[in-house]
């Protein structure tokens, strides 16, 4: 019985064998391949511009004799553009000093937007620009800039005169 059982299954090896033998020259592996062409990727700008330029020094701004618990402000709006192609959200970056100075630590500046038909600004005007407002390409808002010294200051900066750079940061806002 034993005998039976392994010759069936030595014939039923060998007929898998010569049919997997037979019908491998029958398989065809076909392949092909065509082009995908994306065209031209152009890269999109983001650019702002303050009162035109690059770079805007604040004209007027008169901060001397600037005393605890009191602000300076620009006198009339500042305008921001996003001249690039691309949605922005504009928000004031960390003011930098020219000097280290004891002062420093005591001024607070604020960059705050304004409605479009202001022509004035106050002491603290505007919304503060820390979460961000979306600038739409080629689009305009106006903002002031408001200097405090802390009304606690210490003595010690009486005198002191300081220079300092805000950046407007502008990040791209998914379309």
């Amino acid at each position: 019985m034993v005998q039976v059982a392994l010759a069936a299954t030595a014939a039923f090896t060998a007929a898998i064998v010569v049919a997997l033998t037979a019908a491998g020259g029958t398989f065809a592996y076909l392949s092909t391949s065509a082009p995908l062409s994306a065209g031209t990727i152009t890269s999109g700008t983001s650019t702002l511009t303050i009162q035109n330029v690059a770079s805007y020094p604040i004209a007027g701004f008169d901060a001397t004799a600037l005393l605890p618990g009191a602000s300076v402000f620009t006198g009339t709006p500042l305008t921001v553009k996003n001249t690039g192609d691309a949605s922005l959200s504009v928000t004031q970056g960390a003011t930098s000093f020219g000097t280290a100075k004891t002062i420093n630590g005591y001024l607070n500046i604020v960059v705050g937007r304004v409605a479009n038909s202001a022509t004035t600004c106050t002491a603290g005007a505007g919304n503060v620009l820390g979460s961000g407002y979306t600038l739409a390409p080629q689009a305009t808002m106006k903002v002031c800039v408001t200097v405090t010294l802390a009304a606690g200051s210490p003595g010690t900066v009486a005198g002191q005169s300081t220079s300092f750079s805000i950046p407007l940061d502008g990040s791209q806002v998914r379309p």
